[in-house]
């Protein structure tokens, strides 16, 4: 069973500046919190199919996950999995998906995230969900932060 949640931030950008900061692989570094590195694992535009390696300092450790861009629509959506096997936790899936809406000059977006860790994890799971989001809501912050200043530049 997948435990769900959703978050919500508005930023005070337009929602190609947000989508396009989103799609910045190689600009995470200048706006994610703990961001170590992040690599490439194809080429050419960011689009469907398109994958990256992310690793970030966890609780002062490096730990890395390996995303997916599922599907996407130009400035209003993004969807991103995450295949656990693939990373440091070596379990889960995770899946986000980004809605992006323009009110009131900016931008609303609208995250709905789903975290699937089994059975016998999740119990587990369910005690993680509140710092889980937490980590989550900072990004997104740390993200409007970032494209507004950029916005004002």
């Amino acid at each position: 069973m997948a435990l769900r949640y959703t978050l919500s931030h508005h930023v005070n950008a337009p929602p190609e500046a947000v989508f396009a900061a989103m799609l910045d692989i190689e600009g995470f570094g200048a706006w994610m919190e703990n961001f170590v590195r992040v690599e490439r694992l194809d080429e050419g535009e960011v689009g469907p199919g398109s994958s990256w390696r992310e690793v970030r300092n966890i609780m002062g450790r490096e730990g890395a996950e390996v995303f997916e861009v599922r599907s996407m629509e130009a400035n209003r959506r993004l969807e991103l999995y995450v295949d656990g096997k693939k990373g440091t936790t070596g379990r889960g899936e995770y899946r986000y998906v980004y809605e992006l809406e323009a009110r009131d000059g900016g931008t609303d977006v609208q995250l709905h995230g789903e975290m699937e860790m089994g059975a016998i994890f999740n119990l587990f799971g369910r005690l993680m969900l509140p710092m889980f989001k937490k980590m989550v809501r900072k990004d997104l912050e740390a993200l409007a932060r970032y494209v507004e200043r950029k916005g004002q530049a």
